[in-house]
């Protein structure tokens, strides 16, 4: 959750930046709710990206690892 966060601030500057310089005369008005929508929904595909990782390792360990072992039900 801090990445996302973290994330959406840094987009949301960035777009505030890149409006100003690139488009400082432009009648051009994007919603704050469209524009929320969309950094929202990009920071969080990045900080899934980060923790991915993570629940993967976690996946593995928990369900694949603590299975019993078919050779050790033979005996």
């Amino acid at each position: 959750m801090a990445f996302q966060v973290t994330f959406y601030e840094a987009m949301k500057e960035m777009t505030e930046y890149g409006k100003t310089k690139y488009l400082p005369h432009s009648d051009l008005d994007i919603s704050n709710s469209f524009e929320g929508l969309v950094l929202g929904g990009l920071a969080g595909g990045m900080s899934t990206l980060i923790y991915i990782h993570t629940y993967i390792h976690t996946y593995i360990h928990i369900y694949i690892y603590n299975k019993p072992c078919i050779c050790y039900l033979i005996t």
